[in-house]
């Protein structure tokens, strides 16, 4: 999706296509860190990839990926410009986001490492990026930004429980 492709832009500041020039390249390693099911680019361990990468992201790498995430999770679902009865059937009407369901999940999932590597390397900084960004989708959301994030919860929950339990 285009919305994909955006999102990896933002985050890596880079073209799409010299983006996936790089990993086809890696690809072809013998015990290469990534892999390709069909459109889709896999880290075969991200946890360990982050570990192994993370002292060398900058500020302003890290930055952007929290403005990306932000910008996408804060999106409302199209689905709730249909009438209840009819969102089930959002796909149909074309009201689906602009993202897929991968991308979105990858987002949330990579929110959650981020705590566990900033909890692990003792990086506040990190840490402080993560609750600020799971405050800043909840603090004073209304029914339309829950209902939006309703898929995505047990993650947020996970990557900052202690702010999350407090926007209950």
């Amino acid at each position: 999706k285009a919305g994909d492709r955006a999102c990896i832009e933002a985050v890596t500041g880079r073209r799409y296509e010299d983006v996936e020039r790089d990993l086809r390249k890696l690809a072809q390693l013998d015990d290469s860190p990534v892999l390709r099911i069909g459109d889709i680019w896999k880290a075969k361990a991200p946890l360990e990839l982050l570990y192994l990468f993370a002292p060398a992201l900058t500020r302003e790498e890290i930055r952007r990926f929290f403005f990306t995430a932000l910008a996408v999770l804060v999106k409302p679902d199209p689905a709730l410009e249909l009438e209840p009865d009819k969102r089930w059937m959002a796909a149909v009407y074309g009201h689906v986001r602009e993202e897929s369901g991968i991308v979105i999940e990858s987002i949330v999932d990579s929110l959650i490492k981020l705590r566990l590597y900033a909890e692990d390397t003792e990086r506040h900084d990190l840490m402080a990026d993560v609750d600020q960004l799971v405050k800043g989708l909840l603090e004073n959301a209304n029914g339309d930004r829950w209902l939006s994030l309703c898929g995505v919860l047990r993650q947020l929950a996970e990557a900052s429980p202690d702010l999350f339990l407090s926007q209950l």
